[in-house]
């Protein structure tokens, strides 16, 4: 069942597509307050974390809306998301230079990045190695035998 979910072509495409729009509003909002964490005095920072975890989902999305059937990616659309997913993360936070209660962040551009590379390494392994093997070895019968 969660690999028939998982290879819903549609459902991630409208995902992926939601998931930048989401990205590209919430960065073009001005004066947004920097999400914190007030513990007994120390103040944890979560907009990196924030940053991070977005631009994660943003290419395990994309890999899941543009894998075939058996959880595979042509090479050339690997080297596009990686290209494409690096430059996003950069125009993503360039604009809020101008943007009223923004601010052009190096560090946001580098949690961004961070998020975009690592999401392209889990879906690689995970979702284009591990769940072809899961699905190559619970879907295709061998040959001469009847599913």
């Amino acid at each position: 069942m969660m690999i028939r979910t998982l290879g819903n072509k549609k459902l991630f495409r409208v995902i992926f597509w939601g998931w930048l729009v989401m990205i590209i509003t919430v960065s073009l909002m001005p004066g947004l307050p920097t999400p914190s964490l007030d513990k007994e005095g120390l103040n944890l920072r979560l907009d990196h974390p924030f940053h991070f975890l977005v631009f994660f989902f943003l290419p395990v999305f994309f890999f899941l809306w543009r894998s075939d059937g058996l959880f595979r990616v042509e090479a050339r659309v690997f080297y596009w998301a990686i290209l494409a997913g690096m430059l996003f993360a950069f125009l993503d936070e360039y604009p809020q230079k101008f943007i009223p209660g923004r601010a052009f962040k190096l560090k946001d551009i580098f949690y961004n990045c961070l998020g975009i590379i690592t999401g392209i390494i889990f879906s690689y392994f995970y979702l284009l190695k591990v769940l072809h093997k899961k699905k190559l070895t619970t879907e295709i019968p061998e040959h001469g035998k009847k599913s």
